[in-house]
């Protein structure tokens, strides 16, 4: 009798456990890609994933990532993404701090786009934050990826954010941080390309455009685990 009640505790037990994954699971295949967030950040990669190795940190272009994961193939609930919509670069900080607290191993950033970048000045005060936001990261003993900033649909802050983006790629080869620079193939012409733009919006990505940024990703990792600089 006992016998057959621990049995049964035991399989009542199974069940519950299948249950508990299988259907943010479910969720997580099905849902829009913010319902798949919902489920994975706090419910499998928050709970069940243990530390991170990735996280992503950035504004509302790296926010609408979304799971990541899914977009990089990293199906082991140890990739987390910090985005958050309209924060500039000071903001991205307390992000990448808080990020470095749970230690992971690669870290990738992108900041820039919400800072009023009005003038080369203006970069150049951007860029100093950015930079203390890599040497923190860099401090904890984490891999930094950078990706720089994106343009706009009719660009009007090209020369500020070209100016941004050369500082943070030359800091980037000093230090040998692996960069990720998404205007060559989204932005011809030093403007998105509408045919990558969300909603006509003029600012933010469509699915094709994430694909080509995946694949980046994807490239760099596999060169930093193979042990690229």
């Amino acid at each position: 009798m006992r016998r057959q009640i621990l049995r049964n505790l035991l399989l009542f037990g199974s069940l519950l456990v299948n249950l508990l994954v299988s259907v943010p699971a479910l969720v997580l295949l099905a849902g829009s890609d913010a319902i798949q967030f919902a489920v994975y950040q706090p419910v499998l990669a928050g709970r069940l994933g243990g530390n991170p190795e990735i996280i992503f940190v950035g504004d509302s272009l790296t926010r609408d990532g979304w799971v990541w994961a899914r977009r990089i193939g990293e199906w082991n609930l140890k990739t987390l993404n910090f985005g958050k919509d309209g924060i500039g670069t000071l903001e991205v900080q307390h992000f990448a701090k808080e990020a470095v607290k749970k230690n992971p191993k690669y870290l990738f950033i992108m900041s820039g786009r919400n800072d009023e970048l009005d003038s080369k000045d203006k970069a150049e005060e951007v860029f100093a934050i950015y930079r203390e936001t890599l040497e923190l990261v860099r401090a904890a003993g984490i891999t930094p990826i950078v990706q720089l900033t994106v343009y706009r649909v009719n660009e009007t802050q090209k020369l500020a954010i070209d100016r941004l983006n050369e500082l943070v790629t030359a800091y980037a080869r000093e230090h040998q941080i692996k960069v990720i620079d998404l205007n060559p193939m989204l932005c011809p012409g030093g403007s998105l390309d509408p045919k990558y733009n969300r909603n006509n919006d003029g600012i933010h990505l469509n699915d094709d455009a994430y694909r080509i940024w995946a694949r980046e990703i994807r490239n760099v990792l596999k060169d930093l685990r193979r042990g690229g600089s």
